[in-house]
């Protein structure tokens, strides 16, 4: 059976790896990394509307 992860922890991830993926895309020249960055971030608010019980 598979369980889903902690949806704080999940989204303390997705904070982070936004965060690393802006930092790629500042030190390394790649507007790709710009992008899944922004998308990291767009799934970090849907989590944490999730948490807090919100559909925004």
């Amino acid at each position: 059976m598979h369980k889903r992860p902690d949806p704080a922890l999940r989204l303390r991830l997705t904070e982070r790896k936004a965060a690393l993926l802006d930092r790629i895309a500042i030190e390394e020249g790649r507007p790709e990394a710009a992008v899944q960055a922004e998308e990291a971030r767009a799934l970090a608010a849907q989590l944490r509307a999730e948490i807090e019980g919100t559909d925004s």
